[in-house]
Formats: C-alpha cells, sequence, structure tokens
C-alpha cells in the first residue's frame, strides 16, 4: 500500500489512497498495523499531498498513460473529443486531484482515531521514525491556495494531524510520563524551521480572504462546469473547512505555549492572532436579520459565513456504531480530540500567552511601558509586530472588557454545554469541561500573578476573576463526575484532587464575596475523590 501511495503513476496512487482510506474506515486494519507501518503509511499519504495536479496532466498527454484521462469524472463526456479537451481538462484536474489528496489526509486522521486517539507514546514513535512528517504538515498547512480549487480542505485536515500528533491538555496533568511526552512532541513541530510562521502565515491567509469574493469565485468555477447546481452546496461546505484551520491553527500555537517550548519574543508576535480570535462573533439573530435585508444571496452571505466558520466546534470519537437503519449515527468511545469554537480557543490561547509572558517578566506593567518590541521578535510575512498593537490589546480598558466577556459570556454557557453533553455523551462532556477549566486556569493564574494582580484593568474587574476561579472549581470538578460517568477512575481522582487544590489555595472571604459557599465545593470534591479511591480500590 505505501509502495503504491508513493508510486510513479498517478491512478496508483489515488487508487491506493482510496483503497487506505476505506480500509481503515471500515475495517479493523489499524488495531493489527505496527507503529512502525502507522509512520510509514502517513509519510507516504503526506508526501502525496505535497505533489502538485501538473505531473497529473503531462502523464494525460503521455501516449502510455494517457488512458488514465477516464478516471478524471469532472470532464464532461462531450468535450473529450473537442478541441477544447484540453482546457477541460485543466479545469478539471485540480478538482479530481485535491479531492484524492483530502481522501489520504482523511486516512491518517482515521488511523489517530481508530487506535484509541494514539498514545503520546505512539506519536513520539511515529514522529522519532519520520521526522520529516511535521515539516511536511507544515508545508500543506501554510501552501497557497490552489485558485482553482477553492473547496480544497486539505489544509485544515494536516492542521487537525498535527493537532493528534502535538495533543496537550490538562487531563495529562495526573501523568508525568505522557504530560513529557507531549511536550517533546511539541518541541519536535517548535524544531522545524519556520514553524510558528508557517502557522502564522496560515491564519494571515485565511483572515485576509474575503468570503463573498471566495463564494463568488467558487461558483463562477461550477457555472462553468457541468454540475452549476452543486455551486451553492459546495460554498456552504466553505465556512466549516476555514474555521476548522483557524481552531487547529489556534490549538497548535495553545500547545507550543502551554508546552513552555517557544521563547517569549515568539510569544509577543503571536498577541495579536489570539486577540483577532477573542472578537465578537456574528449571532444567528443577526444572520436572520441579514438574510430578511437579502443579503444571503450567494456572494452576500458573509455574515453566516463568519457566523458559522467561528462558531465550529470539532470532535472525533473513536468508534462509531449504526443503532438502525433510521437511527442517527451513534457516538461510542472516548474522544480522540476536541477543539472548541474559535471564541473559547482565542481567550484560552490570548490569557495562556498573558500567564506565559508574566512568568517570563512581561507583566501588564512592562508591557505598557514597552517602547519598542524585542529585536529579536519574528518578521512574518515581511511584517514586523507592530508595537501599537500591543499596547491596544494590553490598554486596562481592553483587558477589562476581555475578561468580563470571557467569563460572563462564554464560561458560563460552556459549562451548560457540557451538562447537557452528559445526559447522553459523557466522553465529549468530559472533554468540554476539560476546556472550560482549561480557559478558566488560565485567566485567574494570568491575573493572581504577584505583578498584573493590582494592574489596571485587572483590579477593577476581581469580581469577574472571582468568579473565573469559581468556574475553574466547578469545570474541574464536572471534569471529574464525567469521567467516572465512562469508568476513567484514575481520571476522576486526579481532577478531583486538582478541584480540592484549587479549593485550598483560595480565601473564604474572596469566595464569599461573590456569595460562593468555598467549603460546600470542597466537601463535594472530597466525596468525589473518596469515590474514585474507592472504585481504584485505594
Amino acid at each position: 500500500m505505501q509502495r503504491l501511495i508513493g508510486g510513479p503513476k498517478f491512478a496508483h496512487r489515488a487508487t491506493a489512497g482510496h483503497c487506505f482510506e476505506s480500509l481503515l474506515n471500515h475495517t479493523q486494519m489499524v488495531e493489527d498495523l505496527d507503529i512502525f507501518d502507522v509512520s510509514d503509511l502517513m509519510l507516504a499519504a503526506i508526501e502525496y499531498n505535497l505533489r502538485d495536479y501538473r505531473h497529473v496532466l503531462r502523464e494525460l498527454e503521455d501516449p502510455e498513460t494517457s488512458y488514465m484521462k477516464d478516471i478524471i469524472t469532472y470532464v464532461d463526456p462531450a468535450t473529450r473529443k473537442a478541441a477544447l479537451f484540453r482546457d477541460a481538462l485543466e479545469k478539471s484536474v485540480p478538482t479530481w486531484f485535491s479531492n484524492s489528496q483530502e481522501i489520504t489526509l482523511s486516512a491518517c486522521i482515521l488511523v489517530t482515531c481508530r487506535r484509541g486517539g494514539l498514545k503520546r507514546r505512539d506519536c513520539l514513535e511515529i514522529l522519532t521514525r519520520n521526522p520529516s512528517i511535521m515539516d511536511k504538515l507544515l508545508t500543506i498547512v501554510s501552501s497557497t491556495r490552489i485558485s482553482s480549487y477553492l473547496k480544497d480542505t486539505s489544509y485544515s485536515l494536516a492542521a487537525t494531524v498535527l493537532c493528534h500528533l502535538t495533543k496537550m491538555n490538562m487531563s495529562l496533568d495526573g501523568n508525568r510520563d505522557e504530560l513529557d511526552t507531549s511536550i517533546k512532541c511539541n518541541q519536535l513541530l517548535y524544531s522545524q524551521p519556520y514553524a510558528v510562521k508557517g502557522l502564522v502565515r496560515a491564519w494571515n491567509s485565511v483572515i485576509s480572504e474575503s468570503p463573498r469574493k471566495i463564494a463568488r469565485s467558487f461558483t463562477e468555477q461550477w457555472k462553468e462546469r457541468m454540475y452549476p447546481d452543486m455551486a451553492w452546496q459546495c460554498v456552504q461546505l466553505l465556512p466549516h473547512s476555514r474555521g476548522m484551520l483557524r481552531i487547529c491553527i489556534l490549538q497548535l500555537l495553545s500547545n507550543l505555549t502551554l508546552a513552555a517550548v517557544a521563547p517569549h519574543h515568539l510569544l509577543l508576535a503571536l498577541l495579536p492572532i489570539a486577540y483577532v480570535a477573542c472578537t465578537r462573533a456574528p449571532t444567528e439573530l443577526e444572520c436572520a436579520e441579514a438574510e430578511l435585508r437579502g443579503d444571503h444571496l450567494v456572494d452576500e452571505h458573509e455574515t453566516e459565513f463568519r457566523r458559522v466558520e467561528r462558531h465550529l466546534v470539532h470532535v472525533e470519537h473513536r468508534g462509531f456504531e449504526r443503532t438502525g437503519e433510521e437511527q442517527p449515527l451513534k457516538l461510542l468511545g472516548p474522544v480522540t480530540l476536541f477543539i472548541p469554537q474559535e471564541t473559547i480557543m482565542g481567550p484560552t490561547l490570548l490569557f495562556t500567552l498573558f500567564r506565559s509572558l508574566s512568568t517570563n517578566g512581561y507583566t501588564l506593567r512592562e508591557l505598557r511601558r514597552m517602547s519598542k518590541m524585542p529585536s529579536d521578535t519574528p518578521i512574518i510575512d515581511d511584517f514586523p509586530t507592530p508595537l501599537d498593537h500591543i499596547h491596544q490589546i494590553v490598554d486596562k480598558k481592553v483587558i477589562g472588557k476581555l475578561i468580563r466577556l470571557t467569563v460572563h459570556r462564554r464560561l458560563g454557557p460552556l459549562r451548560e454545554s457540557g451538562r447537557e453533553s452528559l445526559k447522553s455523551d459523557p466522553h465529549l462532556a468530559l472533554e468540554i469541561y476539560i476546556s472550560a477549566a482549561s480557559l478558566a486556569n488560565a485567566i485567574t493564574d494570568f491575573a493572581l500573578h504577584p505583578s498584573n494582580a493590582t494592574a489596571a484593568g485587572v483590579e477593577e474587574n476581581m469580581d469577574s476573576i472571582r468568579h473565573a476561579f469559581q468556574e475553574s472549581v466547578f469545570a474541574t470538578g464536572n471534569a471529574c463526575e464525567a469521567a467516572g460517568r465512562v469508568g476513567a477512575w484514575a481520571q476522576a481522582k486526579m481532577f478531583a484532587e486538582l478541584a480540592i487544590g484549587l479549593c485550598d489555595r483560595y480565601s473564604v472571604a474572596e469566595a464569599a464575596a461573590i456569595g460562593w459557599d468555598l467549603a460546600a465545593s470542597r466537601e463535594k470534591n472530597i466525596r468525589r475523590l473518596e469515590k474514585s479511591l474507592q472504585q481504584l480500590g485505594q
């Protein structure tokens, strides 16, 4: 299979990629694969995505391989003998080839899902055997979009594979070996030349694209072909792939920050990205109002486009089971990858950056007094990070607004989403609670840093900080509850201990200021800990 995916003829490569994805999707083959075989197959699939569609055109012109033109199903049969056949192929080949590339990358994601999400040690072995996997994935993520195939999702799929390989969150805190291994995976990512620059370049590329321009261009493409009715359906898929790429980039940058592998001068260059991701996203009501105004046309639907891509949540489960012909697909097994929407990932990254910068001496006061950017701050896409933008982000009014918006408009609904999911899918609820706890912890760790606690913008919003600390305890305790529901008692024990530790860090007087019974929360988590210990036989 590996030799075929990397073979000399594009038809063999494409067919092998399709077979690989189908076998992984419908059989248990992946469970029997050695981790080195997995690494080699992933490398072959990723290298296939680095090829250019023009080599397909060259093969179709070669008399020995011209028979393969029948595989290109997007060419109108009526034009096969016409003089414009070459022009028809040039329009159709990029679409067909990009679609086959997407399938091979989907196979890489299936590998990571069906093996239980891959243990951190497995990810490290994959990367150690083929270190170029990281660099090649980054090349795909940061490459220029092919204008003739705007629906291409290979960028977001490659970013998803990177997220699987570098996954890092607070659920690893109780397992030192897993945490250390995850840090090593992120170190391998950061060690790639221009790794962070590539991610930032990909982010800037997506941000600079106008949804209206993309939709109009894509519609014009399909009107020229034999499937004009598919134009609107495909346009509706665009915000999903764009939103997926955006949250994956935020997750990867957050992983690098949490792993403490990136120097502080690089973190400064990431602040503008995190700030943009914190901005308010359109609501369903605003989209409905835009529709009433007639802004929902194919080339004028920017409000809905932005809403979908910025509210996208990515969830991958290990296994799937169909419960009946007319029943919806029932998800089973642990969640192998969960990335919350951009309006959650943005604040998480921003406050994590603030926290890391504070520990390196770049507190709010220092950032506000800074008269010039450090000389080693990277220049990305020929544009240096403007100092006035940094000053705008750390302005006391902006900081205060970000804290209030995140605590009162985003943490509460996120925890409520976890409560609803707990009824039907405790695996998903566990990931939602972890995301809520991570965001709340990032806010409190930043705000309660000795140099930031009395800074302008933080001191005036201490009530919101207290609520963030409360949400941190609640979300961590609820994560313990969800872990117990899925039988992960060792993980439940860890979350219970974390929740108790948070309660011990906070004062009863501070909690009472917002009407929070801290002692009751502590007792509740002690009971959770006792239940976990009982289930573990300790």
